[in-house]
């Protein structure tokens, strides 16, 4: 939504997919300032932030490719 304001729906599908990705990838990345942290721990963090920090439905799906992926 930043710079625009946007939230919720009005945010593009495709920056919310994005978005998602992109926490996941920091999260369970090597970062500069900390350690990577496992893909369960990521996703328990995910989960606890999901409609929080972005949308709990594009979470949903992600989580659910990510199962049938490992």
């Amino acid at each position: 939504g930043y710079p625009n304001g946007l939230k919720a729906e009005e945010i593009p599908l495709e920056a919310r997919i994005i978005n998602i990705i992109g926490i996941f990838d920091v999260l369970t990345n090597k970062q500069i300032y900390r350690d990577k942290i496992s893909r369960t721990d990521a996703l328990d963090i995910m989960e606890y932030e999901a409609g929080k920090s972005f949308d709990p439905n594009i979470f949903s799906i992600f989580l659910k490719i990510h199962k049938q992926l490992r």
